[in-house]
């Protein structure tokens, strides 16, 4: 009868020991999954931090941008204000060495009409 007891005590300890080394497989297994948490949020926090730097130069690249485009607008507007002022400059003069041109063109035509007058007389 002993043997009997012994034999079922013996299968509840392997039954025991069992659950006790599946407890400690599953323990290890969520330590190892802690860990890898803890691995995730330490890249996670790591990438929020360069997404961070990212986003701070992204802004400064884009207001340096934004004035460049503003002093080339400036220079653009300038350069225009430039080429209108010399163009009418230039035809104000061209417009008067014409001018210039048909009155010694006329005084030319009339001097030639006087003398061609003269020479029938």
């Amino acid at each position: 009868m002993e043997a009997k007891i012994l034999g079922g005590n013996g299968g509840a300890n392997n039954e025991l020991d069992a659950i006790k080394n599946k407890i400690t497989e599953l323990n290890s297994q969520c330590e190892e999954k802690q860990e890898t948490i803890i691995d995730k949020e330490t890249e996670i926090s790591f990438l929020h931090g360069e997404n961070e730097d990212h986003k701070q130069l992204m802004e400064e690249n884009h207001a340096d941008i934004e004035k460049l485009q503003s002093d080339y607008q400036s220079k653009i507007n300038s350069l225009v204000e430039k080429l209108n002022t010399a163009t009418c400059e230039w035809g104000s003069r061209f417009e008067e060495k014409v001018l210039a041109i048909r009155e010694e063109q006329d005084m030319l035509k009339a001097d030639a009409t006087e003398k061609i007058g003269d020479t029938r007389d």
